[in-house]
């Protein structure tokens, strides 16, 4: 696993300090999760440009069309 050393301004570390405490062992847990996060949202903003650039086809199926169908009346069995 690689290393990184990170260096934030005192505001932000008092702030990190509330959520994820170093003595709690969960900072590098947090942090390695809100990098995860940020590449994923990161990733989606690429996908939503990609389809803005190249939107899907038009559907070749209307769905509005159904709203228009109407279900027949059940025939009856002879006796």
């Amino acid at each position: 696993m690689a290393q990184i050393l990170l260096q934030i301004d005192a505001p932000m570390a008092r702030q990190l300090e509330k959520v994820a405490p170093a003595s709690s062992r969960q900072r590098s847990r947090f942090i390695r999760l809100a990098i995860q996060k940020a590449l994923m949202d990161l990733q989606e903003l690429d996908t939503r440009d990609a389809y803005a650039r190249h939107p899907d086809a038009p559907a070749a199926f209307d769905a509005r069309a159904w709203g228009e169908w109407k279900a027949r009346p059940p025939k009856r069995k002879k006796r």
